[in-house]
C-alpha cells in the first residue's frame, strides 16, 4: 500500500507545484500519507511480534539451557 501512496502523494504534489490545485487540497493528501505510514509501521512490529512468539513457542523460551550452561562456565573461569 505505501508504494500506491507515495504515487498519489507525488502526483498531487505535482499538481499543487502547477497550480491546479490549492494547499487545502494537498494538506489531505499527506496525511492519508502519515496514516499509511503508521499503519505500516504497526503491522510490521505485529508480524516481528508474533513471529518471535512462534519462534518462542517452538523453541521454547531458552532460559533453561542458559542457566544450566552458566554454571560451567563460571566453574571453569574460576578453575583456572
Amino acid at each position: 500500500m505505501l508504494p500506491l501512496r507515495k504515487i498519489i502523494s507525488d502526483e498531487t504534489q505535482l499538481r499543487y507545484n502547477a497550480m491546479q490545485i490549492d494547499m487545502f487540497s494537498l494538506l489531505p493528501e499527506a496525511r492519508q500519507r502519515i496514516i499509511a505510514t503508521i499503519a505500516a509501521i504497526e503491522a510490521k512490529r505485529a508480524f516481528w511480534l508474533a513471529e518471535t512468539d512462534l519462534t518462542v513457542a517452538v523453541v521454547g523460551d531458552g532460559a533453561v539451557g542458559t542457566a544450566s550452561d552458566t554454571p560451567r562456565t563460571v566453574a571453569a573461569a574460576g578453575g583456572d
